[in-house]
């Protein structure tokens, strides 16, 4: 019952955000009627998203026709920190900024040509040290594409040599204390072409890349689709 209580609350607290996300501005009263979830516990995960900064409020809406206090609105505070998004191929790595409404800034894409692994990983991290040591908000998470097959976070085989056998996730997240994760470049321009390219229109494509290897992410019903051990679409 505690399991199932703390997973209710984790899915709870997560569709609130997102109606603040993409709805806002907008009021408790309202995200609790698009969720059809009780008013008490909306009004608590707000509070608790409030607290902790992740949302802001900005004035008041319009009353009900019945009249009564106006609501108080509440947008997402893309001010609360950002994450770092790092490509890594054979020879180059780039790496960008992203803001949580989306803005990206800081791009920078580095050759990595006869330099060893080791060399690069401590490239990535002295960039990383001077982007946080550089703003005034805080990182919030490390995203990885490499070409290659990816399960549980793990890279099971890559264009780029020496990495198969190293625990990138862990050494980055441990690095830096943040959530980092790591997926096929080619899923990554599935899942953008699917959001962001067709702004929704699309639920069922192939997107196929090719740069160190050919390799397809492969979107099935809105779904990205892996198959066995995350290696569909992935040409050896």
């Amino acid at each position: 019952m505690i399991i199932n209580k703390h997973i209710m609350r984790t899915t709870n607290e997560k569709q609130v955000l997102q109606q603040i996300v993409n709805a806002g501005p907008i009021s408790r009263s309202q995200i609790s009627r698009n969720l059809c979830l009780n008013k008490v516990t909306v009004s608590d995960i707000y509070s608790q998203l409030l607290h902790e900064g992740l949302i802001r409020e900005v004035g008041h809406g319009v009353s009900t026709r019945n009249g009564g206090r106006k609501p108080v609105m509440a947008l997402l505070n893309v001010g609360y920190g950002y994450v770092i998004s790092i490509n890594i191929l054979r020879s180059r790595f780039s790496m960008i900024t992203c803001r949580l409404d989306g803005r990206s800034d800081n791009y920078e894409s580095v050759s990595t040509r006869d330099v060893d692994l080791t060399t690069v990983l401590d490239m990535i991290d002295e960039r990383i040290a001077n982007t946080i040591a550089a703003s005034d908000s805080r990182l919030l998470g490390i995203a990885f594409g490499l070409d290659g097959v990816i399960y549980e976070n793990q890279i099971l085989s890559a264009a780029l040599k020496g990495v198969k056998s190293f625990d990138l996730a862990k050494y980055f997240s441990d690095k830096f204390q943040v959530l980092v994760v790591l997926e096929n470049l080619a899923n990554e321009s599935a899942i953008y072409e699917r959001d962001f390219a067709g702004e929704g229109v699309y639920q069922d494509l192939i997107s196929v890349t090719i740069r160190d290897q050919v390799a397809a992410g492969i979107v099935a019903d809105g779904h990205l689709y892996r198959g066995y051990n995350d290696e569909a679409g992935n040409v050896p």
